[in-house]
C-alpha cells in the first residue's frame, strides 16, 4: 500500500487536507471515501482505510474544515459544511479515478455527511463513476439527543474546543437536518450498511435501527461489539465483507 497526501478544493473555504490510500495490487471494486466524526480527524479512519486498501481498494480520507486535530484549517460555522466537504471529495476522486464506482463511508458526523451528500448526488447520477452505496457507522435518528445525557454533555464539554468555529452545541444541532435527506435514498434505492455499536452511549442500537428503517429495505443493519469511538476500527471486517457483496451485486438486500 502507498500513501499519498492530496489537496482537495472546495468552494466554501480552504483546500481539504486529504490522504489517498493506494493498494499495491490491482484495484478491486468500488473506491471508498471515508469521513471522520465530530472533533476528530482523518487519522481516526486510518485503520479502516488501510485495511480496505490492503484488500485492493482505493480509499480517500480528509480532515473536515475547522477540526483542530486535522490539517485543513478554517472554521466550521455550520454542520452542512461536513456534507459540502464530502461532496468536494467525491468530485475530486471522480476527477482522478473515473471510471470507478464510489462508496461513501462515515463515522458519526461523517455518516450524516455521507447520507446528505448521497442524496444530493443521486439527483444527478454520474454515468462513469456512479455512487454504489453508503456505509454509516454509529449514526441514528435524533443524534443531538445523545449529547443531552449526563455523559454526552460531559464528553462535549471536554472536547468542545477541538473544533474552531461556531459553538459545538450549535454545530451538533445541524446533524438532525443533515439526516432529513435519508428519505431521499429510497428512490432509487441506494445500498446502505448501517453499523451500530453495542456499547455506544451516544447513538444506541435502537436509534441506528430507526434510521435504517427510514432508509428502507436497501439498508443492512449490523451490530458490532464496540463503543462510539472505536467503532470504525472494529467495523473493518463487516465493511470489507459488505463491500465484497456489493461488488458481486448482492448489496441491495437488507
Amino acid at each position: 500500500m502507498k500513501l499519498q497526501p492530496v489537496s482537495i478544493p472546495w468552494m466554501g473555504g480552504p483546500r481539504l487536507a486529504g490522504l489517498l490510500y493506494l493498494p499495491d495490487r490491482p484495484v478491486n471494486g468500488a473506491a471508498v471515501i471515508l469521513a471522520h466524526g465530530f472533533t476528530s480527524g482523518k487519522y481516526s479512519m486510518d485503520a479502516l482505510s488501510s485495511y480496505l486498501a490492503a484488500r485492493g481498494r482505493v480509499c480517500l480520507t480528509y480532515d473536515v474544515v475547522g477540526h483542530k486535530l486535522g490539517s485543513t484549517g478554517g472554521r466550521m460555522m455550520h454542520m452542512r459544511q461536513a456534507a459540502e466537504n464530502m461532496t468536494a471529495a467525491i468530485t475530486w476522486l471522480r476527477s482522478e479515478f473515473s471510471p470507478v464506482s464510489v462508496v461513501l463511508a462515515g463515522h458519526s458526523m461523517g455518516a450524516a455527511a455521507a447520507i446528505s451528500s448521497a442524496a444530493i448526488d443521486l439527483e444527478s447520477p454520474h454515468t462513469t463513476s456512479p455512487l454504489a452505496g453508503i456505509a454509516c457507522i454509529c449514526m441514528g435518528v435524533n443524534p443531538t439527543s445523545g449529547f443531552e445525557s449526563t455523559l454526552g454533555a460531559a464528553m462535549l464539554l471536554q472536547r468542545a474546543d477541538y473544533v474552531e468555529g461556531a459553538p459545538a452545541p450549535n454545530l451538533l444541532a445541524g446533524l438532525d437536518r443533515l439526516l432529513e435527506s435519508a428519505t431521499k435514498l429510497t428512490s432509487p434505492a441506494l445500498p446502505a450498511l448501517m453499523i451500530a455499536a453495542r456499547n455506544d452511549v451516544l447513538l444506541p442500537t435502537d436509534s441506528v435501527r430507526k434510521l435504517s428503517e427510514i432508509i428502507g429495505k436497501s439498508a443492512d443493519l449490523r451490530v458490532i461489539d464496540a463503543q462510539h469511538i472505536d467503532a470504525p476500527d472494529k467495523a473493518r471486517g463487516v465493511i470489507a465483507n459488505w463491500l465484497q457483496d456489493l461488488d458481486a451485486g448482492g448489496g441491495e438486500t437488507g
